[in-house]
């Protein structure tokens, strides 16, 4: 009987511990005010603990007609273990926490290249495909324009003249043939390289035996062949687009987000992109000052660069 006395007033000693302790620790902020609240008594030597100063303290009123609260509970070292109470100051710490947005891979817009005819010409020959990837200054496509045909039977009059006044020389042609002979061939080596020929092949015109207007354009910059949307023996107006070269070192992805959202994110702010299983780090360098009209979200972009990361390999 008294074994059953002792053991139903041990559990009600941690029932009341675990529920008052509850409460007391509910609106603790610091540890001093836990110190406050708890009291870890003493062993005095004899196996029996000294209770604090405060155990009975009475409630007072403060002379506002409020009651000060009590003292709290008094708990020992083996109490507070058995409970799993911890004392620890509180600090203010950074949430972090991640956004998730759909996103599409674009080409770099500042590294990529449109391969267009300058005069109004027919497709002869491609010398590249779609998804082939090319060199600086490698032969993409061969055209024949009437006007280039003009202006390199010109270019070869004028070049021959300039030739020949510059071996008679100034004081034997005059300087009004000298003048007119070098202005003409600035002019005529200037159409051509508008036309969009290479210096080698404006050099080669002098004994090239091929006919006149057929021309070659070549790559300006390395790359994949994104688009050839063409045939060969069509004729393409000057500015359309042949080819559409993009280089994959550095790509651009578009993130649109909730307009509502009230998203802080500044510019040099580091971003993983996830395609398929592989993640690649990216920089976020500004957010689009317009509102996509279909979606109604903002296009995530720059005027100079977009997100940008290494996916050659993709």
């Amino acid at each position: 009987m008294n074994k059953q006395i002792k053991l139903i007033t041990l559990a009600a000693l941690f029932c009341g511990i675990t529920t008052i302790t509850t409460a007391t620790f509910a609106n603790v902020q610091s540890s001093e005010q836990v110190e406050k609240h708890v009291e870890v008594g003493k062993d005095d030597g004899h196996g029996h603990e000294h209770e604090g100063k405060n155990e009975h303290k009475e409630e007072k009123d403060d002379g506002h007609g409020h009651e000060e609260e009590s003292a709290g509970v008094k708990l020992s070292k083996e109490q507070l273990n058995l409970a799993e109470i911890n004392i620890t100051v509180l600090e203010p710490q950074a949430m972090a926490f991640s956004i998730y947005a759909q996103g599409e891979i674009k080409a770099n817009d500042y590294t990529s290249y449109l391969v267009s005819p300058r005069v109004d010409s027919v497709i002869l020959k491609r010398h590249v495909a779609l998804g082939d990837h090319v060199e600086i200054n490698q032969p993409l496509v061969t055209l024949f324009s009437e006007s280039m045909a003009e202006a390199q039977a010109s270019y070869r009059l004028a070049d021959s003249e300039w030739k020949r006044v510059q071996k008679l020389g100034r004081q034997a042609v005059g300087d009004k043939r000298f003048i007119e002979a070098q202005t003409d061939f600035e002019a005529d080596l200037g159409r051509l390289y508008a036309y969009g020929l290479s210096a080698d092949a404006i050099t080669s015109l002098a004994t090239n035996t091929k006919k006149l207007g057929q021309y070659t354009l070549n790559a300006e910059t390395s790359g994949a062949v994104l688009s050839d949307n063409f045939r060969q023996g069509q004729r393409i107006e000057s500015g359309g687009t042949l080819f559409d070269l993009a280089d994959e070192h550095t790509l651009w992805v578009e993130a649109r987000l909730a307009p509502s959202m009230e998203l802080d994110l500044p510019e040099n702010s580091k971003a993983q992109v996830k395609v398929g299983k592989k993640t690649y780090i990216a920089t976020v360098t500004q957010k689009a000052h317009t509102i996509d009209l279909f979606v109604r979200t903002p296009r995530w972009a720059k005027g100079k660069q977009k997100v940008q990361y290494p996916i050659r390999n993709i």
